[in-house]
């Protein structure tokens, strides 16, 4: 069960408004092209995500190493499946993104995923329940299920959150609570949003921080952020304590102790054990995807800062949120698969837009491989460093440049950086 209705959160991002149906955007427009939509702007391609499940399944029921599965498919296949296919930057025009709003087909995907995640992690409950199993491929079981309930689940339940809607919010929620992170529906929106590519921000990782740094870092503190931001919400409708059951993070643990405790009634103490263990595969493969998404990148802070800001607040003001405070990939297949999680800059500068209409800018800061390689590198920090480190300086010459010449690089998706001689 979700929290309740009472609870909505309204989406908040500190640049824009959230709200789906604004597609238009001044600043950061596109070249119009034919009106009509491509094959290739449909909602089948983006059912690869739901193999995923079935491989759950069907490893699990050949037993031993084949519960691996899942995972060599999400980090083996998908990976060279992107190599062969190669990059998709393809950007629909305004009336096509229009058209592509209207199609309720790409939302009843994303509430279909919800039933789907609920009856694997009952099967997947049942099945551990009668059918212990151990060692190698117990361990292969557990992350191959925290694939399907966090890479795919948790980026279902993040398209969710961001719409303005309760019914879609509470779909949302219930995926966030089935894996035990309910806090990130209050963090992410109220918090990370407005605070990315800032020092204050937990799930921003660092110039020189090395994911096993940043992992403890962006739980506790992301935490303690979802706590405080919820606190100031009671305080300010007149609550004179956080213990009552208006508090969502109250409710996020109730609901996610609720799953537990009935998998522990029904299937017993393995399927007890396996609803946290899953949980933290599917929020550890959040973590890594949050180091990877904003590695290095900075806002500056605002110039007007002191005035600008909250007199009653410690938080310093940075410049505007844009399409250069996140790394993206245009790896067309891995962007089905994750529902276009990869063109993350425009969902950071437009939160409220749905997935199918998400831009790519070729100006934005772009990653070597798709999500599966660079959580993959993330691993082997030195790797990691000899990598993105000189990526990161690069983009920060880019933005010192962009400044200087008074250029804004996302006045067109089809800016192209490399027309820009070094100055």
């Amino acid at each position: 069960m979700p929290p309740s209705r009472s609870t909505t959160i309204t989406n908040v991002n500190n640049n824009n408004n959230n709200n789906e149906e604004t597609i238009e955007d001044s600043k950061y427009s596109i070249i119009e092209k034919d009106e009509t939509l491509p094959m290739r702007a449909t909602s089948l391609p983006y059912l690869i995500a739901f193999i995923v499940p079935l491989l759950n399944v069907y490893g699990a029921k050949l037993g031993g190493n084949y519960n691996w599965l899942t995972f060599f498919f999400a980090f083996g296949v998908i990976p060279i499946l992107d190599f062969l296919i190669g990059l998709d930057h393809y950007n629909p025009t305004r009336e096509q993104e229009k058209k592509l709003s209207k199609q309720m087909t790409f939302k009843v995907l994303t509430w279909l995923w919800v039933l789907v995640q609920l009856s694997l992690l009952v099967w997947a409950e049942r099945f551990i329940g009668l059918n212990p199993i151990s060692g190698f491929a117990y361990l292969g079981f557990v992350v191959s299920l925290g694939i399907s309930t966090g890479g795919i689940g948790i980026t279902i339940a993040h398209e969710l959150v961001h719409k303005a809607n309760w019914f879609e919010q509470t779909l949302g929620r219930t995926l966030l609570v089935s894996v035990s992170y309910g806090h990130f529906y209050i963090e992410h929106i109220l918090g990370h949003h407005k605070r990315v590519a800032t020092e204050e921000d937990p799930a921003t990782s660092r110039l020189g921080e090395n994911l096993y740094s940043f992992i403890p870092r962006s739980i506790i503190y992301g935490f303690i952020s979802a706590c405080n931001i919820e606190a100031k919400r009671l305080k300010n409708q007149g609550f004179k304590t956080n213990f009552v059951p208006q508090n969502q993070m109250i409710q996020f643990l109730f609901f996610s102790l609720s799953f537990a405790l009935t998998f522990y009634y029904f299937f017993g103490f393995n399927a007890f054990r396996l609803f946290f263990e899953q949980s933290i595969a599917a929020f550890m493969l959040l973590e890594i995807v949050n180091y990877i998404e904003h590695y290095g990148l900075q806002r500056a802070p605002n110039s007007n800062s002191n005035s600008n800001s909250n007199s009653n607040s410690n938080s310093k003001s940075y410049v505007q949120v844009t399409p250069m405070h996140s790394w993206n990939a245009g790896h067309r297949i891995t962007n089905f698969f994750l529902f276009k999680l990869q063109r993350h800059s425009d969902h950071h500068a437009n939160a409220g837009r749905r997935y199918q209409i998400l831009r790519s800018f070729k100006a934005s800061p772009q990653m070597p491989t798709g999500y599966a390689g660079m959580m993959l590198l993330s691993l082997v920090p030195p790797l990691w460093f000899r990598v993105m480190d000189p990526l990161v300086e690069d983009i920060r010459q880019k933005i010192k440049y962009y400044e200087k010449h008074n250029i804004n690089p996302f006045a067109s998706t089809e800016f192209d950086p490399l027309t820009i001689k070094s100055n």
